[in-house]
C-alpha cells in the first residue's frame, strides 16, 4: 500500500512557495514553515530571494513525516525446516531524510521458534541494512507457503507488515528410475508462477498480504470491454488499479486497426 498522509516540512521556509503542475499553490503555510503533502503529481518550489544553492540546503534539510519510516521485506529461506535452525533475514530501508533506530521483530507460524524474539537495527538517511534471525520448525507445509508478520518499533511508533516465505535451496539428490517416487518424498517444492514472470516488476505486489489474503493476479482479460472485472475491489493503489490500466491498453492495442474518415 502507498502511504497516502506524508508530508515535507522546510523550516524557515523565507520566500519559497510551492506550486502544483498547473501553476496553483500547493501545501501550507504555518508561520515560517512550508509544509508540502505528498501526492503522485509533481510539486515545483520557487524563490525571488534564495540562491539555487541555499534552495537546496533548505530542501534537504526539510522533515519528511508521515510515512511509514522503515519498510522491510523478507528474504526466502536457504535451508529446510526441522530442527537444525535456518537462517531468515529482513531487509529493512530507511524511507526518512534523517537516521532512525529500533527494533524489529518475526512472528512466523505456530510450529515455527524465532530467535532471538526482537533485534535492534539503526539505519543512516535512505539507508537500506539487514537483520537476520534463526529459525526452526516441528513441522513444514506441502505448499511450501509460510505467513511472516513483521513489527518494527521505532520512537515509540509501531508499523506491522505481513509476506509470504517460501524455501528456496537446491539439495543433491540420487533418483532411480524405478517407477516409483520414494526419492521424492523429503523434497521442497517451490511455485513458479509463469505470469510474474512475465511481468517480474510486480513481484514483491504479489508477494503481499492484505490480512490473510493473498494478493494473486487474476486471470488474462480477453479484451478490455472485460476488465477490469466489476466484482473485484481495487486493493492495492500501485498494484491493481496500475494492472488494470495497463491491461486495458494492452488489449486495445492488440484490436485491428480501424479506417479513418478524411
Amino acid at each position: 500500500m502507498l502511504d497516502a498522509s506524508g508530508f515535507l516540512t522546510i523550516q524557515p521556509a523565507g520566500d519559497l512557495r510551492a506550486l502544483d503542475m498547473f501553476g496553483r499553490r500547493a501545501g501550507q503555510k504555518s508561520g515560517d514553515a512550508l509544509i508540502i503533502p505528498f501526492n503522485a503529481s509533481p510539486v515545483y518550489l520557487l524563490s525571488d530571494q534564495m540562491s539555487v544553492v541555499e534552495m537546496q540546503k533548505r530542501i534537504a534539510g526539510a522533515r519528511i513525516e508521515g510515512l511509514t519510516a522503515v519498510n522491510s521485506s523478507l528474504y526466502s529461506l536457504p535451508a529446510p525446516l526441522g530442527a537444525t535452525p535456518t537462517t531468515l533475514t529482513a531487509r529493512l530501508q530507511n524511507q526518512l531524510n534523517r537516521p532512525v533506530k529500533g527494533m524489529i521483530a518475526l512472528a512466523g507460524p505456530k510450529e515455527w521458534t524465532i530467535t532471538p524474539a526482537k533485534q535492534p537495527f539503526e539505519l543512516a538517511a535512505a539507508a537500506l541494512g539487514e537483520v537476520s534471525f534463526q529459525v526452526t520448525a516441528t513441522s513444514s507445509t506441502a505448499f511450501n507457503q509460510y505467513l511472516v508478520k513483521t513489527a518494527i518499533e521505532r520512537e515509540g511508533l509501531q508499523s506491522e507488515q505481513s509476506q509470504i516465505v517460501e524455501i528456496a535451496c537446491m539439495r543433491p539428490m540420487t533418483v532411480t528410475l524405478d517407477g516409483k517416487l520414494d526419492e521424492w518424498t523429503t523434497a521442497t517444492f517451490t511455485r513458479v508462477d509463469s505470469e510474474m514472470q512475465r511481468d517480474p516488476a510486480n513481484y514483491m505486489q504479489w508477494l503481499a498480504i492484505r490480512g490473510s489474503r493473498s494478493m494473486r493476479r487474476p486471470a488474462r482479460p480477453t479484451s478490455a470491454a472485460k476488465w477490469p472485472p466489476a466484482t473485484t475491489p481495487p486493493t492495492c493503489i500501485s498494484g491493481r488499479l496500475f494492472e488494470s490500466r495497463v491491461w486495458a491498453m494492452r488489449a486495445m492495442a492488440s484490436r485491428p486497426p480501424t479506417a479513418r474518415i478524411r
